[in-house]
């Protein structure tokens, strides 16, 4: 699979192939073309194309499926880079990523979740930084008290620690959201 591995401009053909495989239910090409979706958007052009070619609709569809955690892990890497274009991030929003995301910041924190949490927080953060509208459809959900828990939980790396805050900052810039965060703080001062 040499694409997952070179980065750059892929045709529109290459593309299509790879999203394609996103309906298999085999785990190694979900695996892999995931990856290769990931390598592939780290061009801004592929990125554009990528949202024409409805791959937001195939990450998210395999985020609903009975994936491995692993594999969820690689498609929301992918969905991350992807929304760094803001039509994707609308459409990674409006076709149910949100609530997909949200789920797994609320997974348990133990260490095997640590890595899906990094990437869900970091996803929801690059879509709320792309989008005052998709800003305030995040905002909705309750799970102040999970990205607490990722800033304060000795689990944490550093960089979750580091992308929690940037989404608790972002997040409270929204009234509903603000009062629902200082309502997770409680009393200890944590907010």
């Amino acid at each position: 699979m040499h694409l997952v591995f070179h980065g750059g401009r892929r045709t529109r053909e290459q593309l299509e192939a790879i999203v394609k495989m996103l309906a298999s239910d085999a785990s190694p090409v979900l695996t892999y073309s995931s990856m290769a979706l990931w390598a592939a958007a780290c061009d801004q052009d592929n990125r554009a194309e990528l949202g024409e070619l409805f791959a937001v609709d195939g990450l998210v569809h395999v985020l609903q499926s009975h994936a491995q955690l692993r594999i969820k892990e690689y498609v929301v890497a992918a969905l991350w880079l992807i929304s760094c274009d803001p039509r994707n991030a609308i459409r990674a929003t409006m076709h149910g990523a949100v609530p997909l995301l949200v789920g797994m910041v609320l997974f348990p924190f133990e260490k095997a979740y640590v890595p899906g949490r990094t990437l869900a927080i970091g996803a929801l953060l690059q879509l709320v930084e792309t989008s005052t509208d998709v800003l305030h459809v995040v905002a909705q959900y309750t799970f102040g008290e999970s990205l607490l828990e990722a800033v304060y939980d000795q689990q944490s790396t550093p960089y979750l620690v580091i992308l929690a805050t940037a989404l608790l900052f972002a997040l409270a810039r929204v009234e509903a959201a603000r009062a629902e965060l200082q309502h997770a703080g409680g009393d200890n001062g944590r907010v």
